[in-house]
């Protein structure tokens, strides 16, 4: 029989209970990891049944001879060390398939494209997918994603790079990532280098990270992933995390195949990106797509603009579509609401984020930062085309959307929008209040 001790103020009372077995899910008296790790969990590595704890590829090779693969597909034993890389020797995961020396989706060849800027001939609908996702009640708070990394980093020494991809042009996304890199020097992992995308102007100032032995370079890259990936299989193509870690920033567009599901946002989708090109030589990497709403949803303003306008000359039918994409530009951007829950203090401002687990690759996590954003491209247009002199003016001369160019000023107390619109010899210019859309001033010629 199993006897169960139980101390209460310094008096411990003894008693009979269940027999004590590992692996019953309970917690027994006397079960440390070496004894019984299926119970207790491992510090670092997993837990083998017959073997207690011990390096994630272990269990895949115990048996296997050299050179050849292992049970965990994809990968050929080397005794002794971490194993190599080989999806044409090894084979892939069902549902997935070798392609450029590394297992993707098969479905991943059909999603390729290189061309800059959005589609328009999405379902409105489509454009906001991103954005519903980055508001499930399954998000993580900051210190919960913390936890994570820190758990699968402890549970596999592979993972010896974390990708930062930002969108360009967010502080909150910056400061976000300055402050993972530092908490999870606090939880014990060391940093040496980081690569920046930019080259000699590079997108992060990684000297701010000097503190926690960061030693940033920059990376000249281009829409490729081809630079970027160069760099990660230098760094961390050989590399364990028990010995430090890798830090890679670019745009996020750059870092994982995740990308490559979200038309309503990336453009552009090669593969491999970089987590995938760290993986076709032996290594994992974490990687966080920052992601700011107010940023990215300025293309989604444009795409939906210009799908309107290819309506056009029917004026109807754009009001329509108009309307409709401003019903559900309100419907989606108004459940962006800040929960307070996800409020994160970093060193230089209070930021609100969420993250969420990626949905069609490994370790992938988006940061997603809700926040207020109008559509001030569509706004603007509307507000010129309802205009009597304005809209008489870009139908007459058959003026679309597309033949203007639009922007703002966000200083605050003085924000304006500006719209130049000009079809040969024919222009219009015109200012706008840029929070009531309301028309300062008109010119045609």
């Amino acid at each position: 029989m199993k006897t169960v001790v139980v101390c209460v103020l310094g008096l411990c009372l003894a008693g009979c209970g269940e027999e004590a077995r590992c692996g019953d899910g309970k917690l027994d008296v006397g079960e440390t990891e070496v004894t019984c790790c299926a119970d207790v969990g491992c510090t670092t590595g997993v837990c083998d049944a017959k073997l207690g704890c011990v390096d994630a590829w272990v269990p895949g090779c115990n048996g296997v001879a050299a050179g050849m693969c292992s049970a965990e597909a994809s990968y050929v034993c080397m005794p002794g060390f971490a194993p190599s890389y080989d999806c044409a020797a090894c084979g892939c995961p069902t549902g997935q398939s070798c392609q450029d020396k590394v297992c993707q989706p098969d479905e991943l060849p059909s999603l390729e494209k290189n061309a800059l800027g959005i589609d328009t001939d999405l379902g409105i609908e489509d454009y906001f997918a991103f954005v519903d996702a980055g508001m499930g009640k399954d998000a993580l708070t900051f210190d919960q994603l913390i936890a994570e990394v820190d758990k699968r980093l402890r549970a596999d020494a592979r993972r010896s790079a974390l990708l930062l991809g930002e969108s360009h042009g967010s502080d909150d996304e910056q400061s976000t990532a300055r402050a993972i890199v530092e908490k999870l020097h606090d939880k014990g992992w060391k940093f040496g280098r980081m690569g920046i995308e930019g080259g000699s102007s590079p997108i992060f100032d990684g000297g701010s990270l000097s503190d926690v032995g960061i030693t940033a370079f920059g990376i000249s890259g281009d829409l490729t992933n081809k630079a970027y990936c160069t760099a990660v299989e230098r760094e961390a193509g050989t590399l364990l995390n028990t010995e430090r870690l890798y830090v890679q920033y670019t745009g996020s567009g750059h870092t994982s195949r995740e990308v490559c599901w979200h038309p309503e946002h990336y453009s552009i989708c090669q593969p491999p990106h970089i987590a995938e090109c760290l993986l076709r030589v032996g290594r994992k990497a974490i990687d966080i797509i920052l992601w700011d709403p107010a940023i990215w949803l300025t293309t989604t303003d444009q795409a939906l603009l210009w799908r309107a306008g290819n309506l056009l000359p029917d004026a109807a039918a754009f009001d329509a579509e108009l309307a409709a994409s401003l019903s559900a530009w309100d419907k989606h951007t108004m459940a962006m609401v800040q929960d307070p829950l996800y409020d994160q203090k970093l060193a230089d401002r209070t930021t609100n984020v969420r993250f969420r687990a990626g949905t069609h690759a490994d370790d992938v996590f988006i940061a997603f930062f809700p926040s207020v954003v109008k559509p001030k491209l569509m706004k603007t247009f509307q507000a010129v085309w309802q205009d009597p002199v304005g809209g008489a003016f870009l139908k007459e001369h058959g003026i679309r959307p597309q033949d203007c160019s639009l922007g703002w000023d966000n200083t605050p107390g003085a924000e304006l929008t500006y719209a130049t619109c000009t079809k040969d010899p024919y222009e219009l210019d015109a200012t706008l209040d840029g929070n009531t859309f309301a028309i300062k001033s008109l010119n045609t010629m």
